[in-house]
């Protein structure tokens, strides 16, 4: 994968005056050491497109650095387009990961000339690799992770219910919303499937009353990303009275939603109800990449 991105490179410099070649780097730095140095490319070609990249990360709790790489080829026209990525994490300390998916869209209008996609020339660039760290080893709060928002009358907090990111919370939270999600994975796996979405990306909702009468509209938790926007396509209540839509003062109500598996959890998005945005996400993520290798790091040392 290491050449490969160096092959792209070199074919972008000697790349045909028609060509569209777009290189950057950019670095994150953080607490207890972290940082991450990331390098990415686009060369497109009429509708042939190729995306490389190659990041690599460390801290003052990992004693190497991990090193991600991946690429995408794809072809969009005016009317549809398609995709492939793959990449790896090359072992270090015992962790390794290899990831792969692929992307198609249509366009209902099509104008003229090539057009830019979800995964074509232009198309924001996801942090590779971020796979399944062990369980048991995390120290983030529920709170570190969530995503929240204030209207008048409520709280509402967003928490991703997912194993990438749970892994990583203290060994109790990961055990409750764990047991959580198996509890409820056939009735949100069912409602999703009849919605058309059979890997949806789950969400724990939690909406909690500042005051009596607190009406909230469960539909309304919008979430956009990559310029899309996406309404839940299912929703298992938790609590018993969510259907009435209606709280007391500190009273609340939870239920897992399902979205459509078209959202890049490790990339930024934003959630909104009500006119109210927040875009905590993209200040969550690199706490997520940091505890990641805190976690490696402490499951490394553990006999």
């Amino acid at each position: 994968m290491r050449k490969t991105l160096l092959a792209a490179l070199l074919v972008g410099a000697s790349a045909p005056a028609g060509a569209q070649f777009n290189a950057g780097v950019g670095q994150t730095v953080g607490s207890d050491g972290y940082k991450e140095t990331a390098f990415q490319a686009e060369i497109g070609l009429g509708a042939m497109s190729l995306a490389p990249s190659y990041s690599f990360y460390s801290s003052d709790l990992t004693t190497s650095a991990f090193k991600t790489a991946s690429a995408r080829a794809g072809f969009d026209t005016r009317v549809a387009g398609l995709g492939v990525t793959a990449g790896t994490t090359f072992k270090e300390e015992r962790y390794s990961n290899f990831f792969a998916g692929a992307d198609a869209a249509i366009s209902l209008t099509p104008g003229k000339g090539f057009t830019r996609r979800i995964g074509g020339p232009g198309r924001s660039q996801a942090p590779a690799g971020a796979g399944l760290p062990p369980a048991g080893y995390g120290t983030l709060r529920q709170e570190d992770v969530a995503v929240r928002l204030r209207t008048g009358t409520f709280l509402l907090r967003v928490l991703p219910l997912d194993e990438r990111v749970i892994r990583l919370l203290a060994p109790d939270s990961y055990a409750s919303l764990h047991k959580l999600q198996e509890s409820l994975a056939g009735s949100v796996a069912d409602a999703a499937a009849r919605a058309g979405v059979h890997q949806p990306l789950l969400m724990f909702v939690t909406f909690f009353g500042l005051q009596d009468q607190a009406r909230f509209v469960p539909e309304d938790i919008t979430i956009t990303g990559r310029n899309r926007f996406f309404r839940p396509v299912a929703i298992v209540p938790i609590t018993p009275r969510w259907s009435e839509q209606q709280l007391s003062q500190r009273e609340t109500a939870s239920a897992v939603y399902a979205y459509e598996d078209a959202i890049a959890l490790f990339e930024p998005f934003t959630i909104s109800y009500g006119g109210v945005t927040s875009t905590d996400w993209e200040r969550t993520l690199p706490t997520l990449d940091r505890e990641r290798a805190a976690v490696l790091a402490r499951a490394r040392g553990r006999p």
